[in-house]
């Protein structure tokens, strides 16, 4: 039966982004003209870098959109890394099956772990934008502590490490999810309660100054008054023998004092007891503009969308690993799948647990995942070097992967807080480490 062929082979496909990318390029484009909203020399280097970038259309990434996109990008880890047979999210819309095989409790195992690390994440990323607006406050006030405070800015970088392997230390694959832009919010307070603690913190301070000043000239009174009479003890006992013939007349009766409550207070209130503990908790902050509030759908929306672009830069980055890019697909074996999070030490959740004698090595894969994306070490400290030197042998045993989600505006300028204050200047409570999600993930095959 004769057929139809093409005559001329169809070209050979080139690594471009698709047509629906270019809203993007073009909002990039006239953004660019205007000078504002994005830092082009940090969005040049992501280009030219290995490491694909994700930008969310917002002057922040709020601590929902950060949860909403680690957790898809576990998903896309997953199937990439071949511990499930389907993407996550068409696993969950299957039909259950007989959950008594083997491969149906896995299925079901692995769900329930995706839905609790999911809700997990919410929390996770609300107490470490809490935890990033507390550095360097402690229950007393210094100079200090206000200026390291007032450097902390509105915004942060933070890393989610996902590790697929048998155990942390011997990762088959390394892929990290960092977050340039992150909201840094006290979370539980609201903006005019955050305004009536600084004005509260003000007055106190001008009670403090004055009430110092008045006990320094009543000292100096008192002093002059137990020096005068030293001189003429014997002038003074005279004069009393004297006095005490002259009879002294009845003085009236005192008018009875009014109550305190009564008692004007020169227009100063006393500060609040919710006022009074947030002072006694954190230095004075810069005063934060609160950040327009949407709707329910808007929001929702906007985490499709940032969705779609995550899978879109990732599948991009695998078409283009041969350029220089990145591709994430490999068969690997089921296994385990570990998540970490860096954190400052003052975090707190219940459900991640610190691991700080794996600061090390994972600094190190943060260090290499920044080197591909044009960007320098998060740190300088001697370990950090030294720690440097071995970084070929870590590469030889896997390459660091990852995506970066930023945000549409750089407030801080730079990569966060960490990067304007020396290891000699951080608090305790401020210092880096990392921690591991208590739950467990493992892969299957079998469907």
């Amino acid at each position: 039966m004769p057929y139809l062929a093409p005559s001329v082979s169809p070209p050979k496909s080139h690594c471009t982004a698709p047509e629906i990318l270019q809203p993007m390029q073009e909002t990039l484009s006239l953004n660019k003209q205007r000078g504002t909203c994005i830092n082009f020399d940090d969005l040049e280097k992501m280009d030219n870098a290995r490491i694909p970038a994700v930008y969310v259309n917002n002057d922040v990434v709020t601590s929902a959109m950060a949860a909403r996109l680690a957790t898809s990008m576990l998903g896309h880890v997953l199937f990439l890394k071949n511990q499930v047979p389907f993407p996550v999210s068409q696993l969950s819309r299957m039909p259950g099956g007989n959950t008594t095989t083997r491969a149906g409790k896995l299925r079901a195992e692995l769900l329930t772990s995706m839905d609790t690390l999911s809700s997990h994440l919410i929390t996770t990323f609300t107490a470490l934008s809490t935890a990033y607006a507390l550095r360097g406050c402690k229950s007393t006030f210094s100079p200090t502590d206000t200026q390291r405070h007032i450097l902390a800015g509105r915004t942060s970088t933070t890393y989610l490490s996902i590790l697929v392997g048998p155990s942390i230390g011997a990762a088959r694959a390394r892929v990290v999810f960092g977050v340039d832009g992150l909201e840094v919010r006290h979370w539980g307070l609201r903006v005019d309660q955050e305004d009536e603690a600084e004005e509260s913190e003000e007055e106190d301070a001008e009670d403090a100054e004055q009430g110092s000043e008045g006990d320094a000239s009543e000292e100096g009174e008192e002093l002059s008054d137990e020096e005068g009479p030293q001189g003429s003890d014997s002038d003074s006992d005279s004069d009393s023998v004297e006095e005490s013939d002259v009879p002294t007349p009845d003085l009236p009766p005192r008018s009875p004092s009014p109550p305190s409550s009564l008692v004007p207070t020169n227009g100063l209130k006393p500060p609040s007891p919710l006022s009074t503990k947030v002072i006694t908790i954190c230095a004075k902050r810069p005063h934060a503009v609160p950040s327009p509030s949407i709707s329910f759908e808007d929001e929702q929306q906007a985490f499709r969308i940032a969705e779609r672009n995550l899978a879109r830069t990732l599948a991009n980055s695998s078409a283009c690993d041969n350029d220089g890019g990145m591709d994430m697909a490999s068969e690997m074996a089921p296994t385990q799948t570990h998540i970490l999070l860096r954190a400052p030490r003052r975090f707190s959740h219940p459900a991640w647990i610190p691991r700080q004698n794996m600061s090390g090595s994972l600094d190190v894969m943060v260090d290499e995942f920044r080197a591909d994306s044009n960007l320098p070490p998060i740190s300088q400290s001697p370990e950090r070097s030294h720690s440097n030197a071995n970084k070929k042998t870590l590469k030889s045993k896997s390459r660091v992967e990852g995506v970066w989600i930023k945000a549409r505006k750089d407030v801080d300028g730079g990569d966060g807080p960490e990067s304007r204050t020396s290891p000699a200047d951080v608090d305790e409570m401020d210092e880096m480490i990392w921690w591991s999600w208590d739950g467990k993930i493992v892969g299957f095959a079998d469907w």
